[in-house]
């Protein structure tokens, strides 16, 4: 797992998932460029890293803008003129009932979990082909695959990504570009904090989520960059287009009737 030269840019390394990815590609060797809309906590993630013996480069960006990732990728290439590996993780939550969702509801969703997908990868593929190598990993969610309700813009959006990522292993593997994507189930993060917060005993809705899950727990954040790790190195060398749950088993069992 050694990513000594390599450049990984990661969207979304503030908090949670990203701020792990971040970590674990920097602890690898690797030059982490992190892209996040938060100024406050993107500075968080640059402090620890560095202070950690890690190269990291921050770039505010919001990524579901289109001039944001135009200009976050001219910093780029002006500074490493080249992407080994980027990881789409940027995402936001979303709960309402079907019949309540508004239009912009569903804007905004997909413009932050999808829109900003599709944006960085039409920029890093071009750097990707001229190299005639690269690791893209997307972030979507076991919700692609599965729902509780309540999170139609969200999951439309997150399975997208996983069509958008089976198009394009397809496409790109002529260039020795894989991508693959991602499926977490339920991780202790601040984006879970706040879905157990909507419920009025927060505990209670903890307990009754583990107790779905086979390994009866909730993720750590670095056991998904563990694996995101592992599908950018040459470990994976051979693994393209695959839409990989990361959830305790969660996905692997029959409901319960």
């Amino acid at each position: 797992m050694n990513f000594k030269g390599k450049v990984v840019v990661v969207t979304g390394v503030g908090v949670g998932i990203g701020a792990a990815i971040a970590d674990g590609f920097a602890a690898c060797g690797a030059t982490v460029v992190g892209l996040e809309r938060d100024p406050e906590t993107l500075n968080q993630s640059a402090t620890r890293i560095i202070k950690s013996g890690g190269s990291f480069h921050p770039i505010r960006a919001d990524v579901s803008l289109e001039e944001d990732v135009v200009s976050a990728f001219r910093e780029i290439i002006a500074k490493f003129t080249t992407v080994d590996v980027l990881v789409n993780n940027v995402g936001m939550e979303f709960y309402r009932n079907f019949v309540d969702v508004a239009v912009s509801d569903w804007d905004r969703q997909i413009a932050v979990n999808l829109r900003s997908v599709f944006l960085c990868c039409s920029h890093v593929v071009p750097l990707m082909i001229r190299g005639q190598h690269g690791s893209i990993i997307n972030t979507a969610s076991v919700q692609a695959l599965a729902t509780t309700g309540q999170t139609a813009p969200y999951a439309a959006a997150k399975a997208g990504i996983l069509g958008m990522t089976r198009d394009m292993a397809r496409d790109l593997g002529q260039y020795n570009i894989r991508v693959n994507g991602i499926c977490p189930g339920c991780i202790e993060t601040p984006m879970m904090d706040r879905s157990l917060g909507r419920s009025s005993d927060p505990q209670s809705a903890r307990e009754k989520m583990q107790s779905a899950i086979p390994l009866r727990r909730l993720g750590n954040p670095r056991e998904i960059a563990d694996v995101v790790i592992f599908l950018a190195s040459d470990l994976a060398s051979y693994v393209s287009g695959v839409a990989l749950p990361i959830d305790g088993g969660l996905m692997a069992q029959l409901p319960v009737v």
